[in-house]
């Protein structure tokens, strides 16, 4: 029951820092928005996982795509895709190399662990 209830505080506190829409792609249906850790839950410590500055709010597929590495932000919130995925792919992504994030100074430190240990490169 905490679990979850710290969890629906870390999605409400993201709503509004991200503007109530994909921080990527501006889709603002909320039951396709998703809630992600920058630095993921079973490497933060207590107060990282409900820092509201180690999440974005990302539509389900670009969701999956920064939790598995494929993409990933430096710490101006420039879009870093991984080689794996085809430049004459991206489009079916709906990804292209001159996107970004309006990341806040707090963000960044997240951003470059999620580079530096999850991102595919």
């Amino acid at each position: 029951m905490k679990l979850r209830k710290g969890k629906q505080k870390f999605t409400q506190g993201l709503l509004p820092l991200w503007d109530h829409q994909c921080a990527l792609c501006e889709i603002n249906l909320p039951e396709l928005l998703m809630a992600t850790h920058s630095k993921p839950w079973k490497d933060s410590t207590d107060e990282e996982r409900l820092d509201i500055y180690n999440g974005l709010l990302l539509c389900c597929n670009h969701e999956i795509l920064y939790d598995q590495g494929y993409i990933a932000f430096d710490g101006s919130g420039k879009i870093h895709i991984a080689s794996e995925i085809d430049i004459t792919e991206y489009g079916k992504y709906g990804i292209h190399a001159k996107m970004r994030v309006n990341r806040r100074e707090e963000n960044k430190p997240y951003f470059k662990w999620h580079k530096r240990n999850i991102f595919r490169g």
